[in-house]
């Protein structure tokens, strides 16, 4: 089990979406991995110094994807809210991609840290008493260091897994380097 760096602090903050893991049981790491992209694109191409993140770690199967002077505010955590609804250019413009996104790679198994405007989003499933079903919960961890940076950190990605995430994201990367 991995250890809690100490330059963090956890807080009981939970933001609970009514997003059930059974939802868009078709989709798989192509899927989720493709929304989290589109959003990563559409935010260069409406700010170029917003350059683009993506790295991959084989060793550690870990993926990560952002880009750089950006962040997610919470109300995005709503479906339907979207700065991209007007935008005709944006390949994503509902406000629902990154969190089924999120919800998708949870239910396959992969672990996923969010870093924007001073936290760490921790995005778990979990069982609501309320509503008597599992659902899309996101933690919330206030970070000492604040980032400019918008990333999306997500363990579980095979070598297989990224293989098919770049071949079918090959159109789209002719103007940024993948490393």
């Amino acid at each position: 089990m991995k250890s809690i760096n100490i330059s963090v602090v956890i807080t009981k903050e939970e933001f609970l979406l009514t997003i059930s893991p059974k939802y868009i049981p078709a989709w798989g790491k192509w899927e989720a991995l493709r929304e989290l992209m589109q959003n990563v694109i559409d935010r260069y191409n409406e700010e170029p110094r917003a350059e683009i993140i993506f790295t991959y770690s084989p060793l550690k199967q870990r993926l990560i994807v952002g880009n750089k002077f950006s962040l997610l505010e919470r109300k995005t955590l709503i479906m339907g809210e979207t700065s991209k609804a007007d935008n005709d250019s944006a390949i994503g413009k509902y406000g629902e991609g990154y969190k089924l996104a999120l919800m998708v790679l949870l239910r396959l198994g992969a672990r996923i840290r969010i870093r924007t405007a001073g936290e760490v989003w921790a995005p778990i499933i979990k069982y609501s008493e309320q509503f008597e079903t599992d659902l899309l919960a996101i933690g919330v961890i206030k970070s000492k260091v604040a980032s400019e940076s918008l990333l999306f950190e997500i363990d579980g990605i095979t070598q297989d897994d990224y293989k098919e995430l770049l071949a079918n994201l090959l159109p789209l990367t002719r103007n940024w380097s993948i490393r």
